[in-house]
């Protein structure tokens, strides 16, 4: 079977440099913010951070604090209007935070002479022939991320591949409970997933040798 090749495009992450020169570069902030560009609703975390970025739609932060030490952080502070439970997925890189306002995921990016690097943002992007912003399980994939911190414009660029640890029904479960779509199984490897407000489908496939393929219907 010939191989899909897809860019998967991860709006949470494309920080150009003259995004960064407009809002004044990379400097010292007392907040994390982001939105998901599906239902339009925010989240800001009052926290201190350096090396910041905000696009508006998600932020790039550097801190001290490790995986384990930023998640006690984030426990120990209340989020502007919302309230967070978090669950702590270290074999995936990501912690995802269960807000009044939706779920987002602070993820670990990397790590240099005592600093650490992570991302806020919504599960939400696209590929980049689609027109429509959906949901994608970003934890459940591989990555290979771009060593310029912090654009990482494109770290899904090329073939993608999934973890190996989860299969089909994984991500029928994912989709299923973002109660937006409909999930049709097409075959064992196969789903059709429905967006029930717009009716606009795309289908995910899983190959064998760990390949993950996004594809509009």
């Amino acid at each position: 079977m010939k191989k899909t090749k897809m860019t998967l495009l991860l709006i949470g992450f494309i920080v150009y440099s003259s995004l960064l020169s407009d809002c004044g570069g990379l400097h010292r902030n007392n907040a994390i913010y982001a939105t998901n560009l599906i239902t339009g609703k925010s989240i800001t975390i009052p926290i201190d951070v350096y090396n910041y970025a905000d696009t508006g739609n998600f932020s790039n932060f550097t801190t001290h604090l490790s995986f384990s030490e930023l998640q006690k952080e984030l426990e120990s502070t209340d989020a502007v209007n919302t309230a967070i439970n978090i669950y702590n997925t270290p074999s995936t890189g990501y912690m995802k935070l269960e807000t009044a306002s939706g779920d987002f995921y602070v993820k670990y990016n990397s790590y240099n002479d005592g600093e650490n690097y992570y991302s806020l943002f919504a599960d939400v992007g696209k590929a980049g022939e689609f027109g429509e912003y959906i949901y994608i399980p970003f934890y459940m994939l591989e990555e290979f991320p771009n060593s310029d911190y912090p654009a990482y414009a494109t770290p899904f660029e090329g073939d993608v591949y999934y973890k190996k640890f989860f299969d089909i029904n994984d991500f029928a479960e994912y989709y299923r409970n973002k109660e937006i779509y409909d999930i049709e199984n097409l075959s064992d490897t196969t789903l059709l997933i429905t967006d029930k407000s717009n009716s606009y489908s795309f289908t995910i496939k899983l190959f064998d040798d760990g390949m993950f393929v996004l594809d509009e219907k």
